[in-house]
């Protein structure tokens, strides 16, 4: 079969989850915002913010922007590339925003509803529900015993 393996029952099977949101899941623990994003990747040869790539079923691609769009502004507030990480974790996923877009030389303006910012690293954890059989697998896989800071 050609199928992709079942990451999370495969991750399970040793005690072990994946985080896919680390810094969301870290931001909620804080009580800080965790950041909001469009979906998209930006073409890194251009000096301005050029839509490269836009992310399947994401806010962009549900607004309609397209590779090539250039963002100029969010809300009337201009962005480049050096601030819109800044002004992308001030906003909050959910939040509806305009965009100031130039497609083919022409200016035109796109409502949308902010994702939550994609993440830039996942991070594998120990399940905390995990029993001693799991414990014992993930031990054999690592060939080294687990330390363990409670009380098992």
């Amino acid at each position: 079969a050609t199928d992709d393996p079942d990451l999370d029952q495969a991750l399970a099977y040793y005690g072990l989850v994946l985080d896919r949101h680390p810094a969301r899941t870290l931001a909620e623990q804080s009580g800080e915002n965790p950041g909001a994003g469009l979906g998209v990747n930006w073409d890194e040869q251009a000096d301005s913010l050029v839509v490269g790539a836009v992310v399947k079923g994401a806010a962009a691609s549900r607004a309609g922007l397209i590779p090539g769009d250039e963002l100029l502004a969010i809300d009337g507030q201009r962005v480049r590339k050096s601030t819109l990480p800044d002004r992308l974790q001030r906003l909050r996923p959910g939040e509806s925003v305009l965009l100031l877009l130039s497609r083919h030389d022409r200016l035109f303006e796109v409502g949308l509803e902010l994702d939550l910012a994609r993440p830039q690293k996942y991070e594998i954890k120990l399940d905390a529900g995990a029993g001693k059989d799991e414990a014992r697998r993930l031990e054999s896989w690592l060939g080294q015993e687990l330390r363990r800071t409670d009380n098992d």
